[in-house]
C-alpha cells in the first residue's frame, strides 16, 4: 500500500467502501469527483502522507474515523452535504489547523477531532445543536468560533475552550 501515491475517484463511484485506503501511507492526494455519495468507515485513515483534502458537496455521509491518524492533513474542506461529523473521522490529524463546519451539520460526535494538537480554530454554525462532550479531546489549542448565544458557545464555555463570537 506504500506504492499507492495518488488516488481519483470518478463521479460513477458512489460509495467508497469501508477501509478502501486505509493505510496507504504513500497516499499524498485524493481527488474525490462530484457525483460520490458516501464515504464509509476508515477509508482514508492510516494514511500518514495525505496533505489536504476537498469533500465534494454530493457527499452526505463521512463515515466513523474515515481520516483518523492522517498525521500530514493540514486542511480540508467538507461537503455541504453532510449533516454529522462522526465519532473520530479527524482523530489524530495531528497537522490539522482549521476547519469550517458546514451549516447542514448538526451533530459532532465523539472524539471527531481527538488528539488534533494542531487545530487552532474551527467555525460551528447555528445548526450544530449537539456537540459530544469528547468531540474536541487533547485539542489544547483550540478557539471556537459561533454565533453569541449558540449551543457552540454554550460547549465552549462548559469546556473551558476559547470562544471567538462572529
Amino acid at each position: 500500500r506504500r506504492g499507492v501515491t495518488a488516488v481519483n475517484v470518478p463521479a460513477g463511484v458512489k460509495i467508497i467502501e469501508n477501509s478502501a485506503f486505509h493505510t496507504c501511507t504513500g497516499l499524498v492526494s485524493a481527488k474525490l469527483e462530484d457525483g460520490v455519495i458516501i464515504i464509509e468507515n476508515s477509508v482514508f485513515s492510516g494514511c500518514t502522507s495525505l496533505t489536504g483534502i476537498t469533500i465534494p458537496n454530493s457527499i452526505t455521509s463521512i463515515g466513523n474515523s474515515c481520516f483518523s491518524d492522517c498525521i500530514s492533513l493540514a486542511s480540508v474542506t467538507l461537503s455541504d452535504g453532510i449533516t454529522t461529523i462522526q465519532p473520530s473521522t479527524f482523530s489524530g490529524c495531528i497537522s490539522l489547523q482549521s476547519v469550517n463546519i458546514p451549516d447542514r451539520v448538526t451533530c459532532i460526535d465523539a472524539y471527531a477531532f481527538n488528539g488534533c494538537g494542531s487545530l487552532k480554530s474551527i467555525t460551528i454554525p447555528d445548526s450544530v445543536i449537539n456537540i459530544n462532550y469528547s468531540a474536541f479531546a487533547g485539542c489544547n489549542n483550540l478557539t471556537i468560533s459561533a454565533h453569541a448565544g449558540s449551543h457552540a458557545e454554550w460547549f465552549a464555555n462548559r469546556n473551558s475552550i476559547p470562544f471567538k463570537a462572529i
